[in-house]
């Protein structure tokens, strides 16, 4: 298969003169590529570099054509309509004019571009699944994420590239709409690649690039092919570590075990030298070349010893497996017949009702799922259950504990460090107590005085767990909005595992299927319909 994109030494420097990614050089050919690697890594700067949009600070990029990079979310500006977001909005004001009665020229010629593009742009929309009475003078950030993925998709149709590159594709997508984008991949003829955590996406993969800190690793293959060749590489580098630091320690050992030895000899020689009453001159020629073979002996010692210390640090250096995700999270069992969340006639939405009365009353450690496609409100009735919106009708109560963990964190300033978030949400804490607790997630010293928005998604994920489930009130309920679509996949991971222990009450909106796979789940509320299923 031809190579559309050639990559050769490529890096970037941050602001303050570290590198995020250094002489890294791949290929990607006429196939469907993933990206891959560790939250901060350095892989949408990556992909904006591959598209042009960001400036390499050296190496060469050769591809067979343009390439078009859709980010994970929309522009945040209210005042961008989608008609702008296509590039389109002169185009249509013209032929717009022109239908009110202008007859200027200059509007004819504008319009001739709509006029030329109304069709592709309309085959577009339908091929993305957005309606084809969609309001195109409408802001995209008052669609929903989902919504506002398949205009940026649309949008990346309509620049007709040789190459898409999609960050993120599907986090905000719901079920359908993730059918139809993974079906449009499988069939699109062009070269794609995708950055993405998201299993069900990487398991149709032709080919994994996983990017890390030491370069980028070539995977064909599978996500389970490449996370089994990724733990192979990652034991070779601790076994590779574990021999150099044996070696540092043998080279240490045997260095004082010389040096004992060398000392005692010139103790006995010294005194065999007076007792059998040799001359000072010949005394002090053995003496002088005693010395001369203690240096030498010496010196070669010292030459062992800092090549075990070269060869510990380019261990260190080379590994680049980090210690797990530790999320262990608290006792919070729930008595069977404990009543934890109830809700009776509840309509929620914002200025209208998103979907029917919901009424049901939910006891012990239940664990529900709410579904509903993109935009029908699913958020809006969880942050109603929090009391960040009003309801519509009805009512609800929670009566245990509660704890909302969303996809943003967007309850945690981004410019203020760990410790500072944490002691904020727990002002009864001192700061050695909030040190203490970060500490038991292994966030130490300096790592809980970065700022929250610099550090990886699995260090923001330990925050907010350290915060808000540590606390002198154990939680028995969590509310949880696509809590996995920012993570790597080991803290996804990590974060499975720690649910699957949790003992209290679920709530928890998710497209991710393999995550929702591992909860358990008892109970599914699906909206508009708001019909409640209680699962076998």
């Amino acid at each position: 298969m031809a190579t559309f994109l050639s990559a050769t030494d490529l890096s970037f420097r941050l602001s303050n003169g570290d590198f995020l990614f250094n002489n890294i050089s791949f290929t990607t050919r006429q196939s469907l590529t993933a990206i891959v690697g560790a939250n901060g890594v350095g892989k949408s700067v990556l992909a904006r570099c591959l598209a042009g949009d960001l400036t390499l600070d050296s190496g060469s990029l050769q591809s067979s054509g343009d390439i078009h990079y859709v980010a994970q979310n929309a522009p945040p500006d209210p005042s961008l309509s989608v008609i702008a977001l296509f590039g389109l909005e002169p185009a249509l004001n013209a032929a717009q004019r022109i239908e009110q009665g202008s007859t200027e020229s200059q509007d004819f010629d504008q319009a001739a571009f709509w006029w030329e593009q109304a069709v592709e742009f309309m085959a577009a929309c339908r091929t993305v699944g957005l309606p084809e009475s969609l309001d195109v003078r409408r802001s995209v950030t008052s669609f929903s994420g989902g919504e506002q993925f398949r205009l940026m998709w649309a949008a990346a149709l309509m620049a007709r590239p040789d190459l898409f590159i999609f960050d993120e594709p599907s986090n905000h997508l719901d079920r359908d709409g993730r059918e139809q984008f993974f079906n449009w991949l499988k069939n699109e003829k062009r070269p794609r690649i995708v950055i993405s955590h998201d299993r069900e996406l990487l398991d149709q993969v032709d080919a994994i690039l996983e990017l890390t800190p030491n370069g980028m690793h070539a995977h064909p293959g599978t996500v389970q092919e490449y996370l089994k060749e990724r733990d192979q590489r990652w034991q070779q580098q601790q076994d590779k570590l574990d021999t150099a630091r044996k070696d540092k320690k043998r080279q240490a050992r045997q260095l004082q075990e010389a040096l004992e030895k060398q000392q005692q000899r010139s103790a006995r020689g010294k005194a065999n030298a007076e007792k059998t009453g040799l001359d000072k001159l010949l005394r002090d020629g053995m003496k002088e070349a005693s010395e001369n073979s203690q240096g030498q002996q010496k010196l070669l010692r010292q030459q062992r010893r800092t090549q075990a210390d070269q060869t510990l640090e380019l261990a260190e250096q080379e590994r680049e497996w980090q210690e797990p995700l530790a999320l262990d999270l608290p006792d919070s069992a729930l008595h069977p017949q404990k009543t934890v969340l109830s809700l009776n006639g509840l309509v929620t939405g914002v200025n209208q009702p998103n979907h029917q009365a919901i009424s049901f009353r939910l006891n012990g450690a239940f664990r529900l799922r709410i579904e509903g496609p993109n935009g029908v409100g699913k958020s809006v009735l969880i942050k109603t259950l929090l009391e960040q919106y009003p309801a519509i009708a009805g009512h609800y109560h929670r009566w245990v504990p509660t704890v909302y963990l969303d996809q943003h964190f967007h309850h945690f300033d981004p410019q203020k460090s760990a410790i500072e978030n944490l002691l904020q949400r727990q002002p009864e804490l001192t700061e050695q107590e909030g040190r203490e607790r970060l500490a038991r997630i292994r966030l130490r010293n300096k790592k809980a005085e970065v700022a929250f928005g610099q550090l990886s998604g699995g260090e923001q994920l330990k925050t907010v767990l350290a915060t808000e489930l540590l606390g002198p009130v154990t939680p028995q309920l969590l509310l949880l909005d696509e809590p996995t679509n920012h993570m790597d996949l080991d803290s996804v991971l990590a974060l499975e595992q720690a649910l699957s222990a949790y003992q209290g009450a679920l709530v928890v909106i998710s497209h991710d299927e393999p995550f929702v796979a591992t909860l358990r789940l008892t109970h599914r509320l699906r909206l508009p319909e708001a019909n409640l299923i209680e699962l076998g």
